[in-house]
């Protein structure tokens, strides 16, 4: 490849396909999530005050005629007028993604590198603290200044298009490093790299989201954050609900375990005092244990069905199949919005094995309170 285009490629960053009898030089996409292949995408026009600016998204150049002085000159003409997603855009934005990208290389990869444990239980509570490292530094060196820069970034079209384009890119890059970093043999089935994964996901749809909202001039952040805390509230007291059933359950349960202990070994007395057998068995209280756990989990999905815009449920907006034994479902945390990954509900295709103490676990999470406790 020429060295002109060579270096016009790294400067203005448009990709360079190459052909028996051809470059293709073609300009990076405008919009987040837009095929910047795509033969629609011929010309881009940029409005600035009075002005129309007229830019090339796409340039053929023949090899045949590359060593020709004026068809040089129009090569040249021609990448000038390639489209470049940072023309108008502030130094305050171009200067931040560059700094995530830098941290996202220096801080935030490396940890994915490190050597884990590979000694039976301690291997899960390695990842365990890997994983909240790896999401604390996100949140602190990237999520904490989002709502400020996206403020900056909401008045001007060429700034919104620029800092969401990037933001894309860079969680879809983490997104590729943690599924590396699940392919590891100790690492494939754990619960806490595929909740991260799920995280990841889960907050580039929200970005996306955001982006169009903001392009239709309908975002705001204060309706995203009552909404969440409406559902996070919802959850919560429901879950209240199924501890206090499950524990009134418990409590039968051990009454009647007295009985039949009392009546197995008891003196005359004792067995006289403890009076009739109760109208129910332990059967029925597990099965209405199970009838608790079961409604719990069908509220959740129920909420799903409810708040579209607000629980994303993975599997199906995001097309992402995690695990083929779960589905899962994230909210947008309910005080810190996005300067914070989503919270994960992460619900078993069978009911039986649902555990209610996972959803509380869940959704009481916070980054910088790490716990013993683990799955």
């Amino acid at each position: 490849m020429p060295n002109i285009i060579r270096k016009e490629a790294k400067y203005k960053k448009f990709f360079v396909v190459e052909s028996e009898k051809y470059w293709f030089l073609i300009g990076i996409a405008d919009k987040p999530r837009q095929n910047p292949y795509s033969i629609k995408r011929f010309l881009y026009e940029h409005s600035s005050g009075n002005n129309t600016f007229v830019y090339l998204t796409h340039v053929v150049i023949r090899k045949q005629l590359i060593d020709k002085e004026r068809y040089i000159e129009h090569i040249n003409y021609c990448m000038s007028r390639l489209y470049t997603l940072d023309v108008g855009v502030s130094d305050t934005i171009i200067k931040f993604i560059k700094e995530t990208q830098h941290l996202c290389k220096t801080q935030i990869e490396p940890l994915l590198k490190k050597e884990l444990k590979k000694d039976g239980d301690d291997t899960e509570y390695d990842i365990y603290r890997r994983m909240n490292e790896y999401e604390k530094q996100i949140t602190i060196l990237i999520l904490n200044k989002l709502t400020h820069i996206i403020k900056n970034a909401i008045s001007d079209e060429s700034d919104r298009d620029y800092l969401f384009y990037y933001m894309g890119k860079i969680f879809n890059k983490m997104i590729n490093n943690m599924q590396n970093f699940q392919l590891q043999p100790i690492a494939t089935y754990s619960y806490n790299v595929e909740i991260m994964i799920a995280k990841l996901i889960s907050f580039r749809y929200f970005l996306d989201m955001m982006y169009e909202s903001l392009a239709n001039k309908s975002f705001e952040v204060n309706t995203l954050t009552n909404t969440s805390k409406e559902i996070i509230t919802i959850i919560k007291d429901k879950f209240d609900d199924v501890e206090e059933s499950l524990g009134q359950l418990s409590q039968l349960q051990h009454e009647l375990n007295i009985y039949h202990e009392t009546k197995e070994n008891g003196s005359i007395w004792q067995k006289i005092i403890i009076g009739r057998l109760p109208k129910y068995t332990l059967e029925d209280i597990e099965h209405s244990k199970d009838a608790v756990n079961e409604e719990f989990f069908l509220d959740i999905i129920r909420l799903a069905k409810t708040y579209t815009k607000n629980i994303i449920y993975l599997e199906f907006d995001c097309n992402e199949i995690l695990n083929e034994y779960y589905r899962h479902y994230a909210i947008a945390d309910e005080k810190m919005v996005i300067t914070r990954l989503p919270k994960v509900l992460r619900l078993p295709e069978n009911k039986k094995a649902f555990d209610a103490q996972e959803i509380k676990k869940a959704i009481n999470h916070n980054v910088f309170i790490a716990h013993k406790a683990f799955s």
